[in-house]
């Protein structure tokens, strides 16, 4: 029997279409494939992986919005929905926030001394438009 007020949510690696839907995935992979691992490290040595495991935090936390959402939809419209979040895209729109690195002249660094990129891998600076340095 279905139930229209079903909310169920469903995480995946790379979504439940496209050409890499069926390939398996991992947080390490995840952040190679999304860019982070383009912005951690030292510019002029291969990419690093960030510490934890954020490509599989930054998909649990959308996952968690996404079904919050559905269900007040639900309460609202007594309709359930699929809730699907790919580790992929989470991880991907997280890095919007790298564009404020190197900005304002300051001598912004890293926890450990490594100092933060002012340029990616390709040389392009990486600006924002508003930045406010925080001491």
């Amino acid at each position: 029997v279905e139930n229209p007020r079903l909310v169920y949510g469903v995480g995946t690696g790379f979504g439940l279409t496209g050409p890499y839907r069926d390939l398996p995935a991992m947080d390490l992979t995840i952040q190679a494939m999304s860019g982070i691992m383009n912005a951690t490290g030292y510019p002029d040595r291969p990419p690093v992986k960030a510490g934890p495991a954020v490509s599989d935090f930054l998909a649990g936390v959308h996952l968690c919005a996404g079904i919050l959402g559905a269900l007040l939809h639900r309460e609202r419209t007594g309709q359930g929905q699929l809730v699907e979040v790919a580790m992929l895209e989470a991880s991907a729109i997280a890095l919007a926030s790298t564009r404020v690195v190197g900005t304002a002249g300051a001598d912004l660094r890293r926890a450990g001394g490594a100092p933060c990129r002012r340029r990616d891998r390709a040389g392009q600076e990486l600006e924002a438009e508003e930045v406010y340095v925080a001491s």
